[in-house]
């Protein structure tokens, strides 16, 4: 008797577990069109959830850093009376309250451009001497980083036009670098600094960082008035920008005093 039920019990689970895994599609013979107006609705569909997703990671990450330079707010005499915001706000010194919701935003609805510009070093303070000279010092500096091969061939290295920017000036044009992923272009920038020390024709004011959205080079532009601020505060050149950071130099040095130079 008791094999006569397990028989039973396994041949009623099978049925089961064949019914439940059965799924019935219909044919619905849609158009290319007809599909893609489906995956525009789907996609407005989700864009609220993903863009709070998105704020909300966002948030996470400049939590620390709004707590960090509120931190420096602190100790600065200048800035002393400033308080810490609340969990998740902006420091202090942000002109706009919704910038980093807007750097959220602009990402779900770019992803495409967002991609691409993961890809992409941006060298800034180059002197520019000839299309030929940057093409050399590009090359040299990713050769000595053995990114060679990692060049995204289509887009070759440029100068790119902005809205400070001037050929010939303490402000010469960005340099774009296209990578073929952003593992490469990440230890370009990485080892940027330390190659450039040893090439004799580049000025030690140049640097890389990483292509940024509109929304997130707004936020650059603020911390860089907030790190001069705190530079000239304490007569001392010891906070410097790292990848929208504000980072404290271990060994900072004098100001340059510019009425004597």
């Amino acid at each position: 008797m008791p094999n006569s039920n397990n028989k039973k019990r396994i041949r009623s689970n099978s049925l089961e577990s064949s019914s439940s895994d059965t799924t019935i599609v219909p044919n619905l013979n849609l158009s290319p069109e007809q599909l893609s107006q489906i995956a525009v609705m789907v996609a407005e569909l989700l864009k609220p959830s993903i863009e709070t997703i998105i704020q909300t990671t966002v948030s996470e990450i400049f939590k620390q850093n709004s707590n960090s330079l509120n931190n420096i707010n602190t100790i600065n005499k200048n800035n002393h009376n400033q308080n810490s915001p609340l969990w998740g706000q902006p420091p202090s010194f942000i002109t706009d309250n919704n910038l980093f919701s807007k750097m959220a935003t602009y990402a779900a609805e770019n992803p495409d451009t967002i991609n691409k510009k993961s890809k992409i070093a941006v060298v800034e303070r180059m002197p520019f001497i000839s299309e030929e000279d940057d093409k050399r010092i590009v090359d040299e500096i990713v050769s000595k980083c053995n990114l060679g091969d990692k060049l995204d061939k289509n887009t070759p290295p440029f100068r790119h036009k902005t809205k400070f920017s001037q050929t010939n000036s303490s402000r010469p044009q960005l340099i774009k670098i296209p990578f073929i992923d952003n593992v490469s272009r990440n230890y370009f920038i990485q080892q940027f600094h330390s190659i450039t020390r040893t090439i004799s024709t580049i000025p030690n004011n140049v640097f890389a960082r990483r292509d940024l959205s509109p929304p997130e080079l707004q936020f650059l532009y603020q911390l860089r008035r907030h790190a001069y601020s705190l530079n000239n505060s304490c007569g001392l050149y010891k906070y410097v920008i790292s990848d929208l950071h504000i980072r404290e130099l271990k060994n900072p040095r004098p100001l340059k005093n510019k009425t004597t130079q």
